[in-house]
């Protein structure tokens, strides 16, 4: 197989269960058992929320949010990453795709309001902030705006 990208559906599955028989019955137990501990985090996030809600914990809404600010650390690093490497080795003859260095800069800053909003929302759910919603929500709205603006004049 050389052309991976013209494969259907059906066929690249085949070929994952293909590959998965080489790795062994401990080898597909430790894949269950990463994608498996991966779910139980992706999971801690809603599970603090509602045990922080209905009061059955106490902890300050900043230490309910660790694990979605590690998914952000994540996202945000690999966002970083792509957005500051070059697309120069994709393809040299297409220069249109390649997007100018401050529309980067702003997509990143754009990505980062929802981060702000994260904060402001924990401040004040622990009542930090003596802040109306609204105003909590204000990088929301303007994470909001850019995108109808981004729509709009994208056609």
């Amino acid at each position: 197989m050389e052309d991976y990208g013209n494969m259907s559906p059906e066929e690249m599955s085949i070929l994952l269960f293909r590959s998965m028989g080489a790795f062994g019955a401990r080898g597909k137990c430790v894949l269950i058992l990463l994608v498996s501990l991966l779910f139980a985090f992706f999971l801690l996030i809603p599970i603090f929320w509602c045990l922080r809600a209905d009061s059955t914990i106490s902890w300050y809404w900043a230490v309910v949010c660790i694990p979605l600010w590690i998914v952000d650390t994540i996202y945000y690093c690999c966002l970083g990453c792509m957005y500051a490497s070059s697309d120069a080795g994709v393809d040299p003859e297409d220069k249109t795709q390649e997007k100018p260095p401050l529309y980067k800069l702003y997509a990143f800053l754009k990505a980062l309001l929802l981060l702000v909003l994260q904060i402001f929302l924990a401040l004040k759910l622990n009542g930090d902030l003596s802040w109306t919603l609204v105003e909590v929500l204000i990088p929301y709205f303007v994470y909001d705006g850019l995108n109808l603006l981004e729509r709009l004049a994208g056609g």
